[in-house]
């Protein structure tokens, strides 16, 4: 495992701590309205917001 300082000499290094840092990850975890769950969002509305 390289220093972090060694593998780029490029620009700024920023300590995010313990943090995960993901740049580009998009969370496509979605609920959409099941049998029952009437207060979820239903499949056609949350299909048609996803692809706007």
């Amino acid at each position: 495992v390289l220093d972090p300082i060694s593998v780029c000499d490029c620009g700024n290094v920023i300590n995010a701590g313990d943090s995960v840092v993901m740049p580009g990850i998009v969370d496509s975890h979605v609920h959409v309205n099941e049998p029952g769950r009437t207060e979820w969002e239903g499949f056609w509305t949350a299909t048609r917001a996803a692809a706007a």
